[in-house]
């Protein structure tokens, strides 16, 4: 009964989203930005909480020690996992065809986003290591341990000890950010297959524009029969997982091939913005994003295993850079 219920909700929540993604981007971008400011603030009230906690009893920064118990290993793992609460950032590349002067205006969003995601979840990370005391009643060992035995459910755990009615704080939080990345999960792959198609690499039919919303409708429903479908029939916690696996294996991919655009391409692109320390930066990108998916993969034994795929990549990577003539190279 209970599974019916939140099965039912979920194609109720996606039709809305369709519908609103149907309506324009301007009424996607207003409901999505109402979301998203909603999660931003119970965040950063968390995030505050730890650090007044911290101001009036500086001995929980103890929780902190030792640091990094098991090595940077099991962080680039944890990364692999959980790299698609990152991911937004990705998506603002897709808005593009619709976007107010995009060569300025989407460069500084992107890396305005990352670094505002960033400094958020720093800061609640923290907050739900210093929450639990140790030494209160019902915490057993060092307080990371305790929070770790709870597994999925222990940054609840935490969060309720930090301040008075955390959980209910929790629970807005992830209501709207589910919510804020349904909706630009639809928007953003909805632009995709209307891309694909408008370049014939999916059938034309993707590129049809609906004449009185002038949205991509087709691609549209495209991508609402595919998210519907996974939401109902694949288990949450894989779907995140494999997410998250996912968008790292696409930036393995896309760093590669930003070397060969700007080598390629360099002087008939006019850029909004140019990438500095070029080409070390996607270089080591590409190598770490790769060994985080082998690490993930390694660590986790029932998930899939990219790594025989990952080499082959890499392989070919190396004839990828060798064919680039250099003729073009701009410094």
């Amino acid at each position: 009964m209970y599974k019916d219920v939140i099965t039912g909700s979920i194609v109720v929540i996606a039709s809305f989203f369709l519908y609103i993604n149907y309506k324009g981007a301007s009424k996607t971008g207003k409901i999505g930005a109402f979301f998203t400011l909603g999660q931003t603030i119970f965040l950063i009230f968390i995030g505050l909480a730890g650090f007044i906690v911290v101001l009036i009893d500086p001995s929980r920064l103890q929780n902190l020690t030792p640091y990094l118990p098991h090595g940077w290993s099991k962080i680039l793992i944890t990364m692999g996992f959980t790299y698609v609460a990152f991911e937004g950032f990705e998506v603002i590349a897709q808005t593009g065809d619709e976007a107010i002067d995009p060569k300025r205006n989407l460069p500084k969003a992107m890396l305005y986003s990352v670094l505002i995601v960033t400094l958020i979840y720093v800061a609640v990370a923290f907050a739900s290591i210093v929450s639990v005391k140790a030494g209160t009643p019902g915490v057993v060992g060092s307080p990371w341990e305790w929070i770790g035995s709870f597994k999925e459910r222990g940054f609840g755990e935490s969060i309720s000890r930090l301040m008075p009615f955390g959980n209910f704080l929790l629970t807005l939080a992830v209501i709207f950010a589910s919510i804020s990345a349904l909706n630009a999960t639809i928007y953003s792959a909805t632009r995709a297959s209307y891309a694909l198609g408008r370049d014939r690499m999916l059938p034309k039919f993707f590129a049809k524009i609906s004449r009185k919303n002038k949205t991509p409708w087709i691609a549209l429903m495209f991508t609402g029969f595919i998210v519907i479908s996974v939401a109902i029939l694949l288990p949450t916690m894989d779907v995140a997982s494999s997410a998250s696996i996912m968008f790292l294996f696409l930036f393995f991919l896309v760093n590669i091939s930003v070397i060969k655009i700007r080598l390629n391409m360099g002087d008939e692109l006019s850029y909004g913005f140019i990438m500095p320390f070029f080409p070390w930066l996607p270089l080591l990108c590409h190598y770490l994003s790769g060994c985080t998916c082998r690490m993930a993969g390694e660590d986790e034994p029932d998930s899939l295993d990219y790594s025989p795929c990952l080499d082959n990549l890499r392989n070919r990577d190396i004839l990828f850079l060798l064919e680039i003539p250099h003729d073009n190279h701009r410094g």
